[in-house]
């Protein structure tokens, strides 16, 4: 993607893969070994991209290049004073994620099959490094253990979890699809609220399900991390059915 990710150290953790659809500027990091080479042509591309968003090219989609310049000369005066040394290369691909396209099919990347995991990157909350975004957080709840044939989204719990256990009637259980088995008593509903910080992002979680977690746990989500369906933590598996 447009940029590696690495350490507080400068160690390689992976690339940013794809945007976040909930949080604006919050995007999903694959931990890999690969790492990201920009060609000129995929740098062209940016710039073709961006050109367009920030209306710097005629009805036949060719850049105006004086124009393009005075829109990244107010750009860089303005918003992003930081980038005025760092390499074009670094502020093009910055300004794509603040702007961002479906940028595997923009950029034509080839798909990576070694990720090991996901952590989340909110790049207001970043520094730039040559041709990297840097996680300055400890990152010490990336696990080698997972399940297998599965990748999971590593995050670690910040705060107190609330478990909510709500007890629903015989009308009310039906409603929620129980059968005659649930007639004879009351059926429970379990819920679990998270608070959580996968990379440098903190979010609050809701699990429709019980999920012990204490603060501080290291806990693995499962599915589309949007929804989970599946947390792994301490060789237990939770999984709504």
């Amino acid at each position: 993607m447009p940029f590696n990710v690495v350490d507080k150290n400068g160690k390689h953790l992976g690339y940013i893969k794809e945007s976040h659809s909930r949080y604006t500027n919050v995007f999903k990091v694959a931990l890999s070994e690969e790492t990201v080479i920009e060609s000129e042509e995929r740098l062209n591309c940016i710039k073709d991209y961006l050109a367009g968003v920030y209306g710097c090219t005629n009805l036949l989609g060719k850049v105006q290049e004086e124009k393009w310049r005075e829109v990244q000369h107010t750009l860089l005066k303005e918003k992003f004073p930081e980038f005025k040394d760092k390499p074009q290369r670094d502020f093009l691909k910055y300004l794509l994620l603040k702007n961002p396209p479906d940028i595997e099919t923009l950029l034509n990347y080839k798909i990576v099959k070694d990720i090991s995991g996901y952590i989340l990157l909110d790049i207001d909350n970043t520094k730039v490094v040559d041709n990297a975004l840097m996680i300055e957080e400890e990152l010490s709840y990336i696990m080698e253990e997972k399940l297998e044939g599965e990748i999971p989204l590593y995050a670690v719990v910040t705060d107190y979890p609330k478990i909510q256990i709500e007890s629903a009637g015989v009308q009310s259980t039906m409603l929620l699809g129980g059968d005659l088995a649930d007639l004879g008593g009351r059926h429970h509903l379990h819920s679990t609220e998270l608070t959580i910080r996968s990379g440098n992002f903190k979010l609050k979680l809701e699990l429709p399900m019980e999920v012990p977690a204490k603060k501080g746990t290291t806990i693995q989500i499962y599915s589309n991390f949007r929804h989970p369906s599946k947390v792994f933590y301490d060789g237990i598996i939770y999984e709504v059915k």
